[in-house]
């Protein structure tokens, strides 16, 4: 009985002496990124919630050492010499009496390179805090912590990549720079890249130089960029001409020719300006700088035309506007093989017309103005009633026309009434011949059609010869 009770004391004692381990209201955390990725950085905070005085604090960390390494454990409300080293660790806290919630430490991990997992966790188990209450130190769980962390990939490249529906040429995951030439037909690029949360895209093409990147985004953050620089061929043409230049609606005459850019016109008393430019490419444009007002003298005109490159070419009109008109007369006119009496103030003549003329006059002719030009018109296929006219014409507009008319010949050609008689000879002598053919064929059908009217014919006479023969016998 006496041993008994000597136990009970000894355990009574024990009790007394140390401090007594009880669950109680003390919550141990981890809180920290929940992602990270292969050669990131991550921080978990040790976080302690106690309704009592907490003193001491001792856990064991867990995690895996194949993925994650422990870098450094920073103390916060705690103290502690703990050092970093692989898992599983022992980590023990103390600190002067805190209540609440604290933060005991810092614990910095790294991922390591290496990992191909894609998952991984942080455990802290067999936790115990020492407690103060009523002056009497008691040591409580604080139960278990745990913390999942994703381990997101790295991988930021492409497992293909197209343009325009065609694998771009020589493609490979880690080849970030293509160069690429399209045809000049081709104005947009169609970009089609798988790769992770980006869908394909379309991209304006100019001609010549074009670069496009493509930024590819690894679920770890980690970004890479790949380049595309396509050239697109540039196969228009550099046309800055232009097809014409028209003056108020073709009055004012201009000797144009696309490839001269310069020219000078005279005019005469010209109160209005218009100017009419048409490209020799419907793809440039024309951009025309005049004069709001025509004025006596020198008036400027600049027509500058734009090829779809971009390339430009500058026309300029130098219009010289006079109020003395300008001399528009011939100073001769000359038909080769013909002549006639010229009169500059006469402006109709007649030519004889015969076959050689058919392809066309030369024609000699000078003016009196050396501002006056020369165009002859209607001077081919030429027939009777024809009529040939010789423009002269000036820059301001003005202008005379000369005509020759081509006429019938009303002399009397004896040549050819004698060549008319002759035929009309032949002709009575070959239808009199034609006649007498005909009427001696008459006769001889009549002679085959009745034979025995020649036959008695012929017995008379033969019968009368007989009688002259027996006459002749009888006398003798």
């Amino acid at each position: 009985m006496k041993k008994n009770k000597f136990l009970m004391g000894c355990i009574l004692l024990v009790f007394v002496l140390l401090p007594f381990k009880v669950n109680a209201s003390s919550t141990i955390y981890l809180k920290g990124d929940t992602k990270a990725g292969p050669s990131s950085t991550i921080v978990y905070n040790i976080e302690l919630n106690s309704t009592s005085n907490a003193k001491t604090l001792k856990t064991d960390l867990t995690y895996d050492s194949t993925v994650l390494e422990l870098v450094s454990i920073i103390n916060k409300d705690w103290s502690g010499s703990n050092t970093v080293g692989k898992s599983p660790k022992t980590l023990e806290f103390t600190s002067k009496g805190v209540s609440g919630k604290s933060t005991v430490a810092s614990l910095t991990f790294k991922v390591k390179s290496s990992t191909t997992k894609t998952s991984t966790s942080l455990k802290l188990s067999g936790t115990t805090v020492t407690v103060l209450k009523t002056d009497e130190e008691l040591v409580e769980t604080a139960g278990e912590a745990t913390s999942d962390i994703k381990i997101s990939s790295t991988d930021a490249t492409l497992s293909s990549l197209k343009v325009n529906d065609e694998t771009v040429n020589g493609f490979r995951s880690k080849t970030y720079n293509y160069n690429i030439i399209v045809d000049g037909t081709i104005d947009t690029a169609n970009i089609k890249a798988t790769v992770y949360g980006y869908g394909p895209r379309e991209e304006k093409l100019k001609y010549g130089a074009n670069k496009i990147e493509i930024r590819v985004k690894a679920e770890s953050g980690d970004i890479k960029r790949y380049t595309l620089n396509i050239t697109r061929e540039d196969t228009r043409i550099a046309n800055y001409y232009l097809k014409d230049i028209i003056i108020n609606s073709g009055k004012v005459p201009i000797e144009f020719d696309k490839l001269t850019l310069d020219y000078t016109i005279k005019t005469y008393k010209l109160e209005t300006l218009e100017i009419e430019a048409t490209p020799d490419d419907e793809k440039s444009t024309v951009k025309i700088d005049k004069p709001k007002d025509i004025k006596l003298g020198e008036n400027i005109v600049k027509i500058t035309v734009k090829s779809e490159t971009g390339k430009t070419g500058v026309y300029t009109l130098t219009i010289i506007n006079s109020d003395e008109e300008l001399n528009t007369k011939l100073k001769n006119l000359a038909v080769k093989g013909k002549s006639f009496d010229f009169d500059p103030n006469k402006l109709e003549y007649e030519i004889v017309f015969d076959n050689s003329m058919k392809s066309g006059l030369t024609i000699y002719a000078t003016t009196q103005s050396n501002d006056a030009k020369i165009e002859i018109l209607d001077n081919k296929d030429l027939k009777v009633g024809s009529e040939i006219k010789i423009r002269v014409y000036a820059e301001d507009g003005s202008e005379t026309i000369y005509i020759i008319k081509l006429v019938k010949d009303k002399r009397i050609n004896f040549f050819m009434v004698l060549e008319l008689i002759i035929i009309i000879i032949l002709v009575i002598l070959l239808t009199i011949q034609i006649k007498k053919k005909n009427k001696n064929k008459n006769k001889s059908d009549e002679k085959e059609i009745n034979p025995k009217k020649d036959d008695k014919k012929n017995d008379e006479q033969l019968e009368n010869t007989i009688e002259m023969d027996t006459t002749e016998f009888k006398i003798n």
